[in-house]
């Protein structure tokens, strides 16, 4: 048997190598190997259970798919404690002379799986965040699905196979390309919107139903940004605004630090299907710009590349799911705390995946086609598939319990995201967790959720009222009265921050949300459409339009810094009021930017003057 070795914790290990024609010999439904990373990989048990399809596999069968994986999924998922239990490592691929495979993607030559595939990626995208063919399942800021594999860019070739199905394509928007074409300036984006529509004509219908995409009805997915419409603002005047500072103080679990901005980035995951570079473009425009990261745990991107793209003075947190396996877990906190990052962020409110219709329904042309072709039904590929995958990488089980058991195991402070009401947070301040992010998951978990922002009145009242916590901004306001009772406030000696995220597009939402007792805001979305539209500079644009907008607030309103934000400022009588409201901003008075440029142009049809 032919073999090569590697080193590992000091021991040697023997792989079999696997030349190219034995590799062509297990390409269908029911014998289905893949390269990845120049080793291969045998899924022939994961086929119907793959969450994002078989035909997607089947796809790369008998073939190199690393260019395909690597464009949607980190290196990380390779590692032996977190393959999939159906999954199992064959050998090292070591194509001879005459071997006649298709390499849909480079071959790793080194002496383990895990070599960045980010310049074949490039090399095979035709335009950053383009794609032509996307088959993913449901994620999002920090999602626990595992969607299909698919590559940027023009789709990669297919490998003829006697049982493998060939599985048209989906099309894309009509008015992709038209859009394309006019394109505006970076300069000419004013706002999220602009950015949000220009991302919308920059990828597939696919990839933005699977950005956009939320729980059942999406109620709550609106609500979030219908909340903010319902909080009025009280300006004060004659107060010098000459200066204005946004820094805020770190926070109690990165104590450390100083935040240059009171807002952060989510985390959002598979930024690759938008871009090359994935989540490292973020971190990297965040880092420019002096603004702190949530990294999420299904990136693109792995965790070593996050943490290398980071700035010197830049905070970073991990996010966090707790796996069934308690020893998985382990190792990734271990190396997370290795890797510098400040805080680890427990997703909470996703023992399950919601319900996602509109991302379901862009993938039915798929399925539709291979149920057709194969005379098979596709609920294993949609359904159990997506419970399997969850059930390796959630745990349901997870409960407080739970939760003393991940504290004894870090030296990192313990953040909750996914808190929604008053009862909770007060449960988890009595944890003795750092701190909370008042979250519904973007929308994307349970339907007729209330939104962050009411949330956030409801968790900072139960806070003060059963532990005497006091917010930010309420300390300032009470210090400067000269009225901060000590005594009352004792109980909250231990800091605990209140973070919040959810419907958040205009650095008005930032205020509010500031004013109503978040330590610091979180936006997931904004940031991929800065991503898509236009990468890394995107990215920058949307935090310097988050900046220029908050900045004229505060100037507006009477703040010159942070601290001088009162809860007063901010009018909450209609935040519990869920009537008709505007849907979303892009329904009415606006105009897209390619709009503009186009009635610019000469037109045959105008009369001249």
């Amino acid at each position: 048997m032919a073999a090569c070795t590697t080193s590992s914790g000091g021991l040697v290990v023997v792989h079999k190598e696997v030349s190219g024609a034995e590799l062509l010999a297990h390409q269908t439904e029911t014998d289905c190997w893949l390269v990845l990373y120049g080793w291969v990989y045998d899924f022939t048990h994961f086929v119907n259970t793959h969450p994002g399809g078989k035909a997607v596999l089947l796809r790369f069968a008998g073939a190199d798919g690393t260019v395909g994986f690597a464009a949607v999924h980190n290196r990380d998922m390779l590692d032996e404690d977190q393959l999939p239990a159906d999954v199992r490592l064959v050998g090292k691929f070591c194509s001879k002379p005459g071997d006649e495979v298709v390499a849909r993607g480079p071959a790793s030559d080194t002496g383990r799986p895990g070599v960045a595939a980010s310049e074949a990626l490039r090399s095979n995208s035709s335009s950053a965040g383009q794609q032509d063919i996307m088959t993913s399942r449901d994620v999002d800021h920090d999602e626990a699905d595992i969607p299909a594999a698919t590559a940027p860019g023009k789709p990669l070739p297919r490998q003829p196979a006697p049982r493998t199905t060939e599985v048209s394509q989906p099309a894309v928007v009509s008015s992709r390309s038209r859009k394309q074409k006019s394109k505006p300036r970076l300069s000419q984006i004013l706002n999220i919107y602009d950015m949000e529509m220009v991302a919308a004509s920059n990828v597939s219908a696919e990839a933005w139903a699977y950005l956009v995409s939320a729980g059942d009805d999406e109620v709550s997915y609106r609500e979030n940004s219908k909340a903010f419409q319902r909080v009025f603002l009280r300006p004060r005047i004659l107060r010098n605004v000459r200066d204005i500072s946004l820094r805020v103080p770190g926070t109690c679990f990165d104590a450390k630090s100083t935040h240059h901005l009171p807002f952060y980035v989510s985390a959002t995951a598979l930024g690759k299907l938008y871009h090359p570079d994935g989540e490292v473009a973020i971190t990297r425009a965040a880092g420019k710009m002096g603004m702190t990261q949530m990294c999420p745990t299904l990136a693109s991107c792995s965790m070593q590349e996050m943490a290398d793209a980071r700035a010197a003075s830049m905070t970073q947190w991990w996010q966090l799911y707790v796996n069934p396996d308690r020893r998985v877990t382990e190792k990734v906190v271990l190396k997370a705390e290795k890797l510098g990052f400040q805080a680890l962020i427990i997703t909470v409110d996703a023992p399950q995946l919601g319900r996602r219709e509109r991302d379901m329904r862009h993938k039915a042309p798929l399925f539709a086609n291979l149920q057709e072709e194969e005379g098979q039904t596709t609920k294993g590929n949609t359904e159990q598939g997506t419970g399997r995958a969850l059930s390796a990488w959630l745990d349901p089980s997870f409960d407080w319990e739970g939760l003393r058991w991940l504290q004894g195991k870090t030296r990192l402070p313990i953040v909750l995201k996914g808190i929604q009401t008053g009862e909770d947070a007060v449960l988890a301040y009595r944890s003795g967790v750092a701190g909370i992010i008042v979250s519904n998951h973007g929308g994307r978990q349970l339907d007729y959720c209330r939104s962050g922002l009411e949330c956030l009145e409801e968790v900072v009242t139960s806070l003060r009222a059963e532990c005497g916590w006091v917010s930010p901004r309420e300390a300032c306001a009470e210090a400067g009265r000269g009225r901060h009772d000590q005594e009352k406030t004792s109980a909250s000696a231990r800091q605990f921050d209140v973070l919040v995220d959810g419907g958040v597009r205009r650095g008005g939402d930032v205020f509010k949300a500031l004013a109503l007792g978040a330590k610091m805001v979180g936006l997931g979305r904004p940031f991929i459409y800065g991503l898509a539209a236009y990468g890394e500079e995107g990215v920058k644009r949307v935090i310097q339009l988050l900046i220029d907008e908050l900045t004229m607030v505060m100037r507006l309103i009477g703040c010159a810094s942070i601290a001088d934000i009162r809860p007063e400022m901010a009018l909450t009588n209609a935040l519990t009021f869920h009537g008709q409201t505007l849907n979303n901003q892009l329904d009415f008075n606006y105009t897209p930017p390619w709009q503009v440029l186009e009635s610019r142009q000469p037109s045959a049809n105008k009369s001249k003057l």
